[in-house]
């Protein structure tokens, strides 16, 4: 029986460090959770959502900008979100992490076409996909306030 929650979701990706115009890093797929046995009740949170990308970072140089962590996956059917752009804005957001119902985005790229921009800056870093969730059980009962990102396996 799980009444409170069990998670496996993936971690959000790093920002790009200051001053280097880089690209955030990709949001962790969420992992696995197996549940075996006899009777299974799950009343309570089962997640392995996709962590969120992070943002790219502005133009080298000084001062330059860091692109923001994206976040970790969450323990609920809201996708992780990616990183922000950076505080330049030249550095691009990252992308969301999967859930049961939401599927994992790609990061933003760099575009030239702004102005305040003239250097090649960081691209975000896409959202994770999520996991697996196995329940191997002939009695197998998901309570009306269970939630389960994403859906099960059911052997």
């Amino acid at each position: 029986s799980v009444s409170g929650s069990l998670s496996a979701s993936g971690a959000g990706g790093a920002g790009s460090p200051r001053r280097s115009g880089c690209g955030g890093g990709g949001g962790g797929t969420g992992g696995t959770l197996a549940l075996d046995a006899p009777s299974v009740k799950i009343t309570g949170i089962l997640a392995a959502n996709g962590g969120g990308g992070g943002g790219g970072g502005g133009p080298g140089g000084d001062p330059g900008d860091e692109g923001a962590p994206g976040s970790d996956g969450r323990l609920d059917l809201q996708p992780a979100s990616g990183g922000t752009t950076s505080a330049s804005g030249c550095g691009r957001p990252g992308g969301t992490g999967a859930t049961a119902t939401v599927p994992a985005t790609a990061g933003l790229p760099f575009t030239t076409t702004t102005i305040a921009c003239p250097q090649v800056a960081g691209g975000g870093g896409g959202g994770g996909a999520p996991g697996f969730i196995v329940i191997a059980s002939p009695s197998f009962a998901p309570g009306p306030s269970a939630t389960i990102s994403p859906a099960p396996l059911l052997p």
